[in-house]
């Protein structure tokens, strides 16, 4: 992907879209969608109802569980706001909820000096 992007941006300015149609124009998702089949794609696959935008939260929540900061997510997903990525992905922190007890609890805080 990288080697395409790089010959994509090869002389655009940076507010040029690096993805556009064949004729050079911005490409609609509608566009995108016939272009790459993606409904015959998604039948394919057995997911009928998945839509593009799904891809973003699966982006977003493989992210998240594999450690990306809230921060990062924020910046990557374009929110205007950490609290609206928060709160869009709350329930990936449930199960670190359970874990932050035995993690608290496996500290050795003898070698910390406490004020």
């Amino acid at each position: 992907m990288a080697p395409i992007l790089t010959q994509r941006l090869a002389g655009r300015r940076p507010s040029e879209p690096a993805i556009t149609s064949r004729q050079d124009s911005p490409l609609g998702l509608e566009h995108w969608k016939r272009s790459v089949g993606w409904r015959e794609l998604i039948v394919e696959l057995g997911r009928p109802t998945l839509r593009v935008h799904d891809l973003r939260h699966t982006y977003a929540s493989l992210a998240r569980r594999a450690g990306a900061d809230v921060r990062l997510l924020q910046k990557t997903m374009g929110h205007a706001s950490i609290t609206v990525t928060a709160h869009t992905y709350a329930d990936l922190y449930d199960d670190e909820l359970d874990d932050m007890a035995p993690a608290l609890d496996a500290r050795d805080d003898r070698q910390v000096d406490h004020p």
